[in-house]
């Protein structure tokens, strides 16, 4: 088999734009776009975190959070707080504007891996979040790379 004749990233490329697309377009009613969902979502299970924390665990770079945070506060989605332990740092919360969307955006979340797995199997399903998680693995070899 020649691995160099399965167009893999082309084939991910499309998934992870057409995910895309769907975020944009479910999301711009409310002046969120595909980083804040994602971001809000993680403050949804880990609410007054630190941005470095936030930005480790999302693999966000600084830069782009910190100013993607800044937009989130300006429309109302998160404020961040002083860290009682830290003068430096703040930690980030959610509002209740941000909070009143947890169950839209929890479903949205939903529509998209029902709507991805239609039509699949419960195997194949196994074997897809399986296969995928080796792609994910063996796509940190290439951050490795220099």
């Amino acid at each position: 088999m020649n691995k160099e004749n399965y167009p893999i990233t082309k084939l991910l490329n499309h998934i992870a734009k057409n995910i895309h697309h769907f975020h944009r377009n479910h999301l711009k009613n409310y002046d969120m776009g595909w980083g804040q969902f994602r971001i809000i979502l993680m403050l949804f299970h880990k609410e007054g975190i630190n941005q470095e924390e936030l930005s480790n665990i999302l693999g966000i770079d600084k830069t782009t959070l910190a100013r993607t945070l800044k937009k989130m506060e300006i429309s109302n989605l998160i404020e961040k707080k002083n860290n009682p332990n830290d003068k430096r740092a703040h930690l980030i919360h959610l509002t209740d504007k941000s909070r009143n969307l947890q169950s839209y955006l929890n479903e949205l979340k939903s529509e998209i891996d029902i709507k991805l797995l239609d039509g699949f199997t419960e195997e194949e399903i196994t074997l897809v979040f399986s296969l995928l998680s080796r792609l994910e693995e063996n796509s940190k070899l290439l951050l490795e790379e220099k």
